[in-house]
């Protein structure tokens, strides 16, 4: 409240206000601070926003005003319905503050995360046209918006269209965007979207952008804004995975073991799998409630039942000392395997999301660790459904295209799988959605190298060379699907196919 008197006090001398403001007066609104930082805070009331700026030396000797430089890129985005109605723009001692009107409607991070999936085809491709027209505008108008976050912008239930507010990294150029800059600021425009977007979706919303903006009609254009895009996808996701995983996951310690649960998750079904690492191999053999569905050497895969409720485990078990002694210098695979699907999840890649894993402290047990997932009936019929899409020529190389440009979303987006077989791949409606999963292997690197993308590709070239033809009829068609979104393999492609097909001999 101390922070609140001193920024909103009565002795606010303003430079620029609206008569509006008078409606709203501070010291009556229910202002509530929803952003403290030593620099910025940001405050809502019932029908405004309020932003404070202290600027610091560097600025006041630059003669930088933040909070009068959102006034004005506001003033001139509202003229155009674009950003909602500044207020006001005024100093409280150290503080420079800009008062807005509060928007009426939701984020539309909001709105892809929950109303977006439930929309038909025609209201998703009215909004992806409304889309272009924002991003016509913000051209029009000489903006380049660097901060593009979904909760960056709003739609107003005032005239059903985009706003956008938070304009403080926004560059002005004061004259309309060159065709260069406007291509240039689609690279910021994609990323965020990702995650909530297909494929193909994202391509109809170019094909909107195109009709203002030929240039993204080149195969190469489009190409070089991915590549950007993505790399920056690449570097902020990898920034942020630790902060994403504290947000959603629980963790604890506790008699040896190291816990972590999806926050959703009932501790009930931790206690019960439990039983399963502290009882050992010796421990399955006596419980019914338990369906062995793959013994090997290093893992076991079950279906278990915990308080009738069906889950998919993955257990890491003890395979020798020296394996065992390495574990010890390493981090464990069930906790790589787990950092892995929430990185997938979060930048978009379709995944089989982990509920929680127990991990021991001691490599030696029999059991040492597990990962649990839903039970999803999809995953064991898989191989299945490859089968039948594979039957006939025209459903094949739909399903040549659709995993290739899931395999090469994934390597653009950081991730080297390691045991990219068909098998660690749930394929459901007619090949139409595909997860990954099984990341034991995967990692998680800045840029995905040509050798790592060779190798995924050679391992489900030899995963599917028995289901869908020869092994050069097969590495064909999957590797020239890959090429279509991979442009630099395109020009050198007899070659690739060659050293493909001699690591797998």
């Amino acid at each position: 409240m101390g922070i609140r008197r001193i920024v909103l006090s009565d002795n606010i001398i303003w430079r620029y206000k609206d008569p509006a403001l008078d409606i709203y007066p501070l010291d009556k609104q229910d202002i509530r601070a929803i952003k403290e930082r030593p620099h910025r805070k940001v405050f809502r009331g019932k029908n405004i926003f309020v932003k404070a700026f202290r600027p610091g030396t560097i600025e006041l000797l630059a003669k930088r005003d933040v909070a009068k430089k959102e006034f004005d890129l506001s003033r001139l985005l509202f003229g155009k319905n674009r950003a909602p109605r500044p207020l006001g723009y005024g100093i409280s001692g150290p503080w420079r503050l800009f008062v807005s009107e509060r928007i009426r409607g939701v984020s539309l991070e909001s709105f892809l995360s929950g109303i977006w999936p439930a929309l038909g085809h025609h209201d998703k491709d009215t909004w992806l046209l409304r889309f272009s027209f924002l991003l016509k505008d913000l051209a029009a108008a000489g903006i380049i918006q660097p901060d593009f976050h979904l909760a960056n912008l709003f739609i107003d239930n005032g005239n059903d269209d985009y706003v956008l507010i938070d304009l403080q990294r926004v560059e002005y150029t004061a004259r309309p965007l060159s065709r260069v800059e406007a291509c240039e600021q689609l690279r910021y425009v994609f990323p965020p979207f990702a995650k909530y977007l297909t494929r193909y979706e994202l391509l109809r919303a170019l094909s909107y952008i195109k009709r203002w903006l030929p240039e993204v009609g080149r195969q190469s254009c489009r190409f070089f804004l991915q590549q950007v895009a993505d790399k920056d996808i690449r570097r902020h996701s990898l920034k942020k995975l630790p902060r994403y995983l504290s947000k959603n996951t629980v963790y604890r310690s506790h008699s040896g073991l190291r816990v972590f649960r999806a926050i959703p998750v009932d501790d009930r079904f931790v206690e019960g799998a439990k039983e399963v690492v502290l009882a050992g191999i010796k421990g399955l053999r006596t419980n019914n409630k338990i369906l062995v569905i793959k013994n090997s050497r290093h893992t076991l895969c079950l279906k278990l039942d915990l308080s009738g409720k069906e889950f998919f485990i993955k257990c890491y078990r003890s395979s020798g000392n020296l394996k065992s002694l390495s574990y010890l210098l390493r981090r464990p695979r069930s906790i790589k395997s787990w950092n892995a699907s929430f990185y997938l999840d979060y930048v978009g890649v379709g995944t089989v999301s982990p509920l929680f894993l127990i991990q021991a402290n001691n490599p030696w047990r029999e059991i040492y660790g597990l990962v649990a997932y839903p039970w999803i009936e999809g995953i064991s019929n898989t191989k299945d459904t490859v089968v039948g899409l594979c039957r006939l020529a025209s459903c094949r190389r739909f399903f040549f295209e659709r995993i290739a440009m899931f395999m090469w979303d994934m390597h653009e987006k950081g991730v080297f799988h390691g045991d990219c077989k068909i098998t660690n791949f749930m394929v459901a409606e007619g090949g139409r959605k595909i997860a990954v999963f099984d990341l034991d292997s995967a990692k998680l690197v800045p840029k995905v190298p040509d050798r790592f993308r060779i190798r995924d590709i050679c391992v489900m070239g030899r995963s599917l060379k028995e289901i869908a033809g020869s092994k050069e009829e097969v590495f064909h068609l999957l590797l020239s699907a890959y090429c279509r979104y991979h442009i630099p393999w395109q020009r050198r492609f007899s070659q690739v196919l060659s050293t493909v097909i001699k690591s797998c001999k």
